[in-house]
């Protein structure tokens, strides 16, 4: 008898015990479902399907990939050298201003572990500062701390007594603490007031015998339980009758995540203003399984060394993935235009984090991960993310006898997965857009669509707002052009692909309206030339030359174009463009290929 060891169905184990008996003359005429034996092969068959399964379990949870307990999945990481993160605590940045006209104090000091108290959705939080601020009085009787870090959660404290054990751990029984934030002090004895700081051993870039660093582990139960070294390799242990103190923040993670109006009661007797620079953001849960299998083996390839793109990239959203949806990095080589001795860093932040919050991280990233661990006289420079948006304008036909819905309706299901798909396979780096599979998705979507097309044009965009405001605060408060009514002023726009050679019969570049003496005019290139004009709605020249486009390199030159503040749309001018391969399109570097659904046309037609 034959027993396929990978078929564990109980069925099928017993059914091929029954053939095996069947093909004995002893049971070649048996009744098995009317006998006693029947129970006999339910037993075996259950017993091998047990066994069966066990072992297939066991086998699974040997290998990373094939994991499916937590339990299992952390092992693995960490034999690779990864520790998965905890929760995290949402961050917010604030500025407190206390207003004391009658006081005499010239200081005020905003100590740590202030209470700052939020709500979302009817449900309170709390949320702390860990650090201590002063502030001196101006001249407007107040005191102003800027930038405050507060932190959502509980400030909690464990203690612990060392021993000479070197297999002593150090349990952490709170499966919502952020172990970011942990501090480990630790006191030669109960009364000591003097502490000595132990640091996170992957927060350190070199250790000796004397170094004083701990090593955390997620535990089964999901508690977090901390180790020290032996005194040789992994820095100096504390000594027995030592006291360990673990101060760490208890969370809720993302609940608070948005918390944008923040109240402070610590100066009752004052007028206090709590102004918020960055809502909060940050909180996340505990890195998912699967999260950790895909993260572990990037950060193994690391090494935790920073020497290639691919190490920046790993390192940067294992460590700071609580903040970045996605990382992308670059060599100064490969840079346009090349600048050595520098990587390039662009980082693609979770919707909710305002400025303040961003350069808070990309500090969080020097101190932390790139100073320490880059390859010598190599500097970590960052690069915004740039959006490229798609204009879609997609046409199916409709077979009126199979449709259960109007031709309207059909339109708007259209609209909406095409800005699913866009949100699912682009809207990141590194994402290339498929016109085919988009195409392929309309036709699949419903059964009385016949067949689909799509005609696809790319777009950059000038931010005029921010342009103004910022040519604005380069003047003096008392400049009488106050606010600027105009600006005339040279742009080049960078498409991440090549352009469509210019054409006969259609405009390759287009853009939306802007004022020209009065009258609305567009940007468009002359008919067969790369030449760019300033047209009315029946094409009528207005302008002749206000720059041009280069069909290669993807650059838009506009050249001493003057524009009116309220001589345009919306806050920005845009430039749309025919690419020169509209089926594949594939961004560099730290361009991210996004929709906006302003600019997706979509129309059913019955055939």
């Amino acid at each position: 008898m034959t027993v396929n060891t990978s078929d564990l169905d109980f069925i099928n184990i017993k059914n091929k015990l029954k053939t095996y008996f069947k093909n004995t003359s002893e049971f070649k005429d048996y009744d098995f479902e009317a006998s006693g034996l029947s129970s006999i092969l339910d037993v075996l068959a259950y017993n091998s399907h047990l066994n069966a399964l066990t072992a297939n379990m066991a086998i699974n949870e040997s290998f990373l990939s094939t994991s499916q307990l937590r339990s299992s999945v952390v092992g693995h990481a960490e034999t690779l050298g990864y520790f998965p993160k905890s929760k995290t605590a949402p961050m917010a940045i604030v500025d407190v201003t206390i207003l004391d006209p009658n006081g005499t104090s010239e200081q005020e000091i905003l100590t740590s572990r202030t209470e700052f108290l939020t709500a979302i959705d009817d449900v309170g939080y709390v949320f702390y500062n860990r650090d201590e601020y002063v502030a001196t009085k101006n001249e407007d009787n107040a005191f102003v701390f800027s930038n405050v870090k507060i932190y959502e959660g509980r400030e909690r404290t464990k203690t612990f007594f060392a021993d000479n054990s070197i297999d002593t751990v150090f349990v952490i029984p709170d499966e919502n603490i952020d172990t970011s934030t942990m501090v480990v002090k630790v006191y030669e004895n109960p009364t000591a007031d003097v502490f000595t700081v132990y640091k996170n051993i992957f927060d350190v870039a070199t250790i000796t015998d004397d170094s004083r660093v701990y090593m955390i582990h997620e535990t089964p139960n999901g508690y977090y339980e901390i180790y020290f070294g032996d005194g040789n390799m992994l820095g100096k242990r504390p000594q027995s009758g030592n006291v360990i103190q673990v101060d760490y923040i208890s969370t809720a993670n993302s609940d608070a995540n948005g918390a944008a109006r923040f109240n402070l009661n610590a100066f009752n007797a004052l007028e206090t203003t709590v102004t918020t620079i960055s809502p909060a953001a940050g909180g996340s849960d505990k890195e998912s399984i699967q999260e950790i299998k895909i993260n572990a083996p990037r950060a193994f390839a690391t090494q935790q060394r920073l020497v290639t793109a691919a190490d920046y990239s790993a390192l940067i959203k294992s460590n700071f993935g609580q903040y970045v949806r996605d990382v992308i990095a670059w060599g100064g080589n490969d840079n346009a235009p090349p600048k050595f001795g520098c990587v390039f860093v662009s980082l693609n932040f979770f919707d909710g984090f305002g400025e303040s919050t961003q350069e808070e991280v990309k500090t969080m990233i020097r101190d932390r991960l790139t100073n320490d661990r880059s390859i010598m006289s190599i500097d970590t420079e960052f690069v915004e993310p740039q959006e490229t948006y798609l204009e879609i304008n997609a046409f199916f036909n409709i077979d009126s006898l199979q449709a259960a819905e109007t031709v309207e309706s059909m339109q708007v299901s259209v609209k909406n997965l095409i800005k699913t798909f866009v949100g699912t396979n682009l809207d990141t780096f590194g994402k290339t857009f498929r016109r085919s599979h988009l195409v392929a998705e309309i036709d699949d979507s419903s059964n009385a669509i016949i067949n689909s097309s799509v005609d696809i044009k790319v777009q950059q965009r000038i931010n005029l707002d921010e342009e103004f405001l910022r040519l604005e605060s380069l003047l003096p408060e008392d400049d009488d052009r106050l606010p600027l009514s105009s600006t005339t002023q040279d742009f080049t726009l960078q498409f991440p692909f090549a352009l469509a050679n210019p054409d006969k019969d259609d405009f390759i570049i287009t853009s939306s309206v802007i004022k020209f003496n009065g009258e609305n005019v567009i940007i468009k290139n002359k008919l067969g030339d790369t030449q760019l004009q300033l047209v009315d709605f029946n094409n009528d020249v207005k302008l002749k030359n206000v720059g041009y486009y280069e069909p290669g390199s993807g650059k838009v030159y506009l050249q001493s174009l003057t524009i009116l503040r309220d001589g345009y749309v919306g806050d920005s001018l845009k430039i749309s463009a025919t690419p020169s391969n509209p089926s594949t399109l594939r961004p560099k570097r730290n361009y991210i290929i996004t929709v906006d659904e302003n600019d997706v046309f979509v129309r059913g037609y019955i055939d």
